[in-house]
């Protein structure tokens, strides 16, 4: 399995992480993405039938609404009142919330 990473930074600030699992993705279990990342963009997990969870601990991610299409059940784990939780609220995904 191969995770392609193409990361911005602006003044010294995470924006955004471009992902996309190659090869081998029904390996992949769960993932930590960074606290500060501001997007997660269309189809950075498509097909990633592996992924089961993922653990975003910023208030303010945004996720597009194709990031995890075709990837079957993702658990998000994130902050209550975080835009991780709205997202996964509207696409019926499963939700817990993070100890804060």
């Amino acid at each position: 399995m191969k995770l392609v990473l193409l990361i911005l930074i602006s003044n010294n600030e995470l924006l955004e992480i471009k992902c996309q699992l190659k090869t081998g993705r029904q390996g992949k279990q769960g993932l930590n993405c960074p606290e500060g990342l501001n997007f997660i963009e269309e189809d950075a997990f498509r097909n990633c039938t592996g992924l089961r969870q993922i653990v975003i601990p910023g208030n303010e991610t945004e996720i597009d609404e194709k990031a995890f299409r075709g990837c079957g059940v993702v658990t998000v784990f994130a902050r209550e009142g975080s835009k991780a939780q709205r997202f996964a609220e509207e696409n019926e995904m499963p939700f817990f919330p993070l100890v804060q």
